[in-house]
């Protein structure tokens, strides 16, 4: 963990406190923005990056089947926790 992670949870907390954010806390995987398949998505958005085959590779078809055996064991058994911190933001548009 970072060294600084007490002061951004007191951050957070303090934020949430105020009524200028609030945290959403999902235990599913299902419901976490497609999170299972953000790898696969990405290699096929950005083919340069899901191959070994390029000297710059990030994941690899070892990868993909890492993250989804580690989605389907959290499906079934736990744990999974995905924690988003929104934050309430408003503003006026000046006239022309």
């Amino acid at each position: 963990m970072a060294s600084n992670d007490g002061a951004e949870r007191r951050h957070q907390r303090e934020l949430v406190r105020a009524g200028y954010a609030f945290t959403l806390l999902l235990t599913d995987p299902d419901d976490a923005f497609g999170l299972p398949e953000w790898p696969r998505y990405f290699g096929h958005a950005h083919p340069a990056h899901s191959t070994t085959s390029h000297p710059d590779a990030t994941f690899t078809t070892e990868d993909f089947v890492e993250w989804e055996r580690g989605i389907a064991e959290a499906r079934a058994r736990g744990p999974f926790v995905c924690s988003l911190l929104y934050f309430v933001v408003s503003g006026d548009i000046p006239a022309p």
